[in-house]
C-alpha cells in the first residue's frame, strides 16, 4: 500500500481555475485511488467534501485534534520570543517565510506547480 499526499488549498480552490476540485479528482483517477483519507479538517463546506463522493471516491475522516491548546501554546511562545532580540528576529524571519509562501499560493497554481520542488522548499521554509 502506498500513500500519496495531494495538496489541499481549502477555500483557495475557488481562486485557481487550473487547480481545483476537478483537477484533484482527475489526479486521483489517474493514480487509481478508490478511497481518500481526509486530513483537512472538519469544514463541511470544503469544496472537496461533495466533489469526492460525487466522483465515486470513498472518504474516510482522520481524527482531528482540538486546535485550542496549540493556539494557546503558540500565543505563549510568541510572547516569550518577543522578550528577546534573537526571538524577535526569528519571528521576523517567520513572517518573511509566511509572506513568501502566501505570494506563491495567491499566484496562479497548477497541480505540477504545487508539487514542484520550489513549492516544497517554500513550504519547508514556512514551517
Amino acid at each position: 500500500m502506498s500513500l500519496v499526499l495531494l495538496p489541499d488549498l481549502g477555500d483557495l480552490w475557488r481562486l485557481h481555475p487550473q487547480l481545483n476540485a476537478g483537477t484533484l479528482v482527475e489526479a486521483l483517477r489517474f493514480l487509481e485511488v478508490r478511497e481518500v483519507l481526509w486530513g483537512s479538517g472538519p469544514d463541511p463546506d470544503h469544496p472537496l467534501r461533495d466533489a469526492l463522493p460525487a466522483a465515486g471516491f470513498g472518504v474516510q475522516d482522520l481524527p482531528w485534534p482540538d486546535p485550542a491548546p496549540a493556539a494557546a501554546e503558540h500565543e505563549q511562545l510568541v510572547g516569550f520570543l518577543n522578550q528577546y532580540p534573537q526571538g524577535r528576529e526569528r519571528l521576523r524571519a517567520a513572517g518573511r517565510a509566511e509572506a513568501e509562501f502566501a505570494s506563491l499560493l495567491t499566484a496562479p497554481l497548477t497541480l505540477p506547480g504545487v508539487l514542484a520542488p520550489g513549492m516544497e522548499e517554500a513550504v519547508a521554509r514556512y514551517h
